[in-house]
């Protein structure tokens, strides 16, 4: 059949959404009977609800029971009795990760490409599938799955342009319309208030990754002006699709689950944990598997949301009390010879509590151990000279002449330091390295490989910090409490830690080393002010900063 003839056939009767995604010609997905059904409520066809229910539960059966019960037709549609009546304009698929979600967009946006009516265009005007992500690199993964059934007969007969794989633009490519017309499948940025998405007519957008786009009140680039800039541009039979693993329930599409879930119509809101869409991937071993990961973590919604398709805690205690308490002792420690000691501060100098602690790896026990802990709370305020000179003192008790801080009037602390004999490095603490760091603390909680001194207020610092899911990732917060704390110890423990663990052990030596070392350090001490000495430091606190 020539291309003349098969355009002529596909204006008559286009592909079913179910022949682009299962079709040998097209993408080829060995679709299970959830998928297929998907395909059949995006094209407003029948199917068969009572056997598609009968077929998830049977399938259930094989699994742990908190992914059986969500293997039912009355959970990933809304209800019992709910079913899809009409062809919406709106699906948010809100799935497990590793479910087919992306590829079903895709196909998706091929099928609408085909389909849609281009008889009210003028000439001059063209058409735009848009894929939209977090970030442009992300939407490529999508525009990949183009790329791949590039290859298959249907669609290499719809591509303007190469039809080579490994030559097609790493931002789309152009179908021709049954009407002669050109539809190009792209990469697109959402930009501000939606602006790259204005000035065409649309013929489908898939907005991947939705459930993780902020909202107008959260940022500027945000999913409810992207979706604005394109509803009103939508072509007679065009599609929005929204593919989303769920994240934090706020945001765009927790209210759209929130406000169509259970009522199917223009907006469709299918719900279904990953071996609902998937069983082929994930087994009930696969599935087990995830659950005892996320069980060994402390706060790990991982198993919660890419499995079982629910939405993530939105703010969790990053530690327990019973756990906190397994690592705390009470006094401080002496230092001892060999050891290396680390510092850490949060300065503050009104609202809040300046902390300092002090620690290293103990030999004794291997673990980091904190040292010292100490805080000045402010009155009418706190001389910044004064505690700076102290923070000095106690360091050099601990023979450490280096203390972390983050950037709060770093410059300033760290030339009233060098004044008194103290470096002063100001950490990067960024949301990404905060969120490390008390990561990496939590973890060395739980496992109890810190130790960490019981001072006032230092417990209940760490115990009200607060893990956040955000549409953004992940974020780490400090409540501020009525008598003005900020969970001001927290910061400091956790630069510490972090630095601290990546310690190794001090090796165990003799009571003849033990007698050397000390001497050597006597004479260290003695002759601190000696140029070679000065210099020494020097070089020790550049090695630090690099």
């Amino acid at each position: 059949m020539g291309l003349i003839a098969v355009l002529e056939a596909r204006l008559a009767e286009p592909a079913t959404l179910e022949e682009v995604l299962t079709g040998d010609d097209w993408f080829g997905l060995p679709a299970s009977p959830l998928q297929r059904a998907l395909c059949r409520w995006a094209d407003g066809l029948a199917v068969d609800h009572e056997a598609l229910d009968g077929w998830l539960r049977e399938t259930g059966r094989h699994y742990a029971p908190d992914v059986a019960e969500r293997m039912t037709l009355a959970w990933v549609l809304g209800g019992d009795g709910v079913r899809v009546t009409q062809r919406p304009t709106e699906i948010v698929l809100l799935a497990g990760i590793r479910t087919g979600k992306t590829k079903f967009a895709e196909a998706l946006m091929v099928a609408r490409s085909q389909s849609v009516d281009m008889t009210r265009l003028d000439p001059a005007e063209y058409v735009i599938a848009h894929t939209v992500s977090l970030k442009l690199q992300l939407a490529r993964v999508a525009i990949m799955h183009l790329h791949a059934a590039g290859a298959r007969p249907c669609i290499q007969e719809l591509i303007v342009g190469s039809t080579e794989p490994d030559r097609f633009p790493p931002d789309g490519l152009t179908l021709r319309h049954p009407s002669g017309r050109e539809v190009r499948l792209q990469v697109s940025h959402g930009g501000r208030a939606g602006g790259g998405l204005v000035a065409t007519w649309v013929s489908g957008v898939t907005f991947d990754e939705a459930g993780r786009m902020v909202g107008e009140e959260d940022g500027v680039i945000n999913l409810d002006h992207a979706r604005s800039a394109v509803v009103q541009r939508l072509l007679d039979g065009a599609q929005i699709v929204y593919p989303t693993s769920p994240w934090a329930p706020i945001g765009p599409i927790h209210r759209m689950v929130t406000e169509h879930h259970g009522r199917p119509g223009d907006v469709l809101v299918v719900r279904a944990p990953a071996p609902a869409l998937w069983p082929g991937e994930w087994t009930p071993e696969k599935c087990e598997r995830a659950r005892e990961r996320a069980r060994r973590e402390v706060n790990d919604d991982s198993y919660r949301m890419d499995v079982l398709g629910e939405w993530g805690t939105p703010e969790t205690a990053m530690f327990g009390d019973v756990e906190l308490a397994a690592v705390m002792r009470r006094g401080e420690l002496e230092p001892v010879v060999g050891e290396h000691y680390y510092a850490a501060m949060d300065p503050a100098s009104r609202g809040n509590a300046w902390t300092l602690v002090i620690g290293g790896v103990r030999r004794e026990t291997g673990k980091a151990t904190m040292y010292s802990a100490r805080q000045w709370i402010p009155g009418d305020g706190l001389s910044i000279g004064d505690v700076v000179r102290e923070v000095a003192e106690l360091c050099r008790r601990y023979r450490c002449d280096l203390v972390r801080t983050d950037q709060w009037a770093a410059d300033a602390i760290a030339e009233l330091g060098r004044a008194v004999g103290l470096t002063v490095i100001d950490e990067a603490w960024t949301a990404a390295n905060k969120v490390d760091a008390f990561d990496g603390l939590r973890i060395a909680v739980r496992e109890r490989q810190v130790e960490l001194v019981a001072a006032a207020n230092l417990r209940d610092d760490l115990l009200r910090v607060r893990r956040v899911l955000t549409g953004s990732g992940v974020s780490i917060r400090l409540p501020e409490t009525s008598d003005g704390r900020h969970c001001d110890y927290a910061p400091a423990v956790a630069m510490w830690a972090r630095v601290a663990m990546d310690q190794p052990a001090p090796l165990a030596c003799s009571d003849t080393a033990l007698d050397g070392a000390l001497r050597i350090e006597a004479e260290a001490e003695a002759a601190e002010d000696r140029p070679e000495v000065t210099g020494w430091r020097q070089r020790r606190a550049d090695r630090a900063r690099s």
